[in-house]
């Protein structure tokens, strides 16, 4: 297999003025946020940077004395989102004012946790100017080679009969979804064949998902992104404006057709059906929370699914995509190395026996990228896909920083915050337990 560093490469995405979008977002109303916007140009270039992290368990973090990172869409960084000095005061990315006045709030509710106190804190990174940075974000949909190498690396920790139980199972759900598969093939290549159509195929994708959640995370992926670069509603046009790709339409969207993720935030469950996708969104339409063409939305995430799945999945399998669960599965894992990695990462997750084991795996993972941005100078690691504001800092890259409790206030749907009371805190390559982040904290663990 390729060494560590080519997988992590393969992961990173860089967005600057000459970026090129692909042809899904090319000629999208809001692709040229896509490729640069005031949240990557300034982590670039401004010489004190200033993100927004939301916590509702500030107690315990001051108690363990650190900020430790969280794994997830950024694999190994404190989940944040950048800010802005205006004429107004420090205002936070739209994304940030989402979360901070509706998404903790409705998941806290959701969780029965309504005593949690709400804090934000500002992490204030102050880069010398002798300091490197390149500008890179990452797409988790590519890591699969990366997961893949992870599992190798650390499979001898698995007992025996939980080694042979995962590789079975693994290639079991491969093969059961040889039909899908083929689908996104002929949607690619434009072969009419039956459930091609778009009603049939999201009835496929949505039968799909259960064997095979990574399908969940690209169903997501292919609508948020359709709706961040295509909505005309007034808020998204105003966060353009101000040089932001907006987040709330989608996040409004996500949470009307499936209110679960408010419970713990877990794609491997995302499978609206079509019916559900075209209601809500002409609910949100009539609304003036959505403007889009929900016919041409539903063919795009027909076709944005299909190249995903055969590009981040696939990848050189997608001209043989039909497997055999009695082939072994190292010739599985050679044939379909992006396949076989992402659905280990996934299969670890939804059974029990193996917690342990996806804990060390996480942090594994996440040591290697850490060792891969600070080799790189990758200090603010960003999600890639779209730029749409989710950011986190290299713990293992020594960028001073402070860290404030903020004072907040909304102004309209805006967010600005201010520094407060510094607090004893700084952020560690120290990776915390899944269930204790915000998005998957629940009850049990409160």
């Amino acid at each position: 297999m390729p060494n560590d560093t080519s997988h992590w490469d393969t992961a990173h995405v860089l967005h600057n003025k000459n970026t090129q979008n692909d042809p899904y977002t090319a000629h999208a109303l809001h692709a040229p946020l896509a490729r640069n916007n005031i949240f990557t140009e300034t982590l670039q270039t401004a010489p004190v940077i200033r993100l927004l992290h939301i916590t509702t368990s500030l107690d315990t973090v001051l108690d363990a004395g650190n900020l430790y990172t969280s794994a997830g869409c950024l694999v190994g960084t404190v989940y944040c989102v950048p800010t802005q000095q205006t004429a107004d005061g420090l205002r936070a990315h739209n994304l940030g004012a989402y979360i901070y006045k509706h998404e903790v709030g409705m998941s806290l509710r959701q969780k029965g946790l309504t005593h949690r106190t709400i804090s934000p804190l500002i992490i204030e990174a102050t880069v010398p100017a002798t300091m490197k940075r390149a500008n890179k974000g990452i797409d988790y949909l590519k890591l699969g080679k990366v997961h893949l190498k992870t599992f190798h690396e650390l499979v001898q920790h698995l007992q025996p009969t939980r080694r042979r139980e995962l590789m079975t199972q693994v290639k079991r759900d491969i093969a059961q979804s040889n039909d899908f598969w083929r689908l996104c093939q002929d949607v690619r290549h434009e072969v009419t064949s039956p459930g091609s159509d778009t009603a049939s195929f999201f009835e496929a994708l949505c039968r799909a998902i259960p064997s095979m959640p990574i399908l969940g995370y690209i169903y997501f992926e292919a609508i948020i992104e359709y709706i961040t670069l295509h909505s005309k509603d007034e808020h998204t046009m105003h966060t353009a404006r101000q040089d932001e790709l907006n987040c709330w339409a989608y996040k409004t969207f996500i949470y009307r057709v499936q209110p679960t993720l408010l419970q713990c935030f877990n794609l491997a469950d995302f499978q609206p059906t079509m019916s559900t996708v075209r209601q809500i969104a002409a609910q949100m339409c009539d609304e003036g929370l959505l403007d889009v063409d929900i016919d041409a939305m539903l063919d795009a995430v027909k076709w944005r699914v299909s190249d995903l799945v055969l590009d981040r999945l696939l990848g050189a399998a997608s001209a043989d995509a039909t497997f055999d669960q009695t082939q072994s599965f190292d010739s599985l894992a050679a044939h379909a190395p992006d396949l076989v990695g992402h659905v280990i990462d996934r299969s670890i997750r939804r059974r029990e026996g193996y917690e342990t084991f996806c804990h060390s795996f996480d942090s594994h993972k996440a040591a290697g990228a850490w060792q891969y941005w600070t080799a790189n100078n990758i200090l603010f690691p960003y999600y890639g896909i779209l730029p749409k504001g989710e950011v986190g800092i290299n713990p293992a890259a020594n960028v001073p920083h402070r860290v404030y409790l903020a004072k907040a206030r909304m102004a309209g749907n805006d967010l600005y915050v201010e520094k407060d009371t510094e607090l004893p805190l700084q952020v560690i390559p120290n990776l915390v337990h899944a269930e204790h982040a915000l998005m998957g904290l629940t009850s049990k663990t409160a």
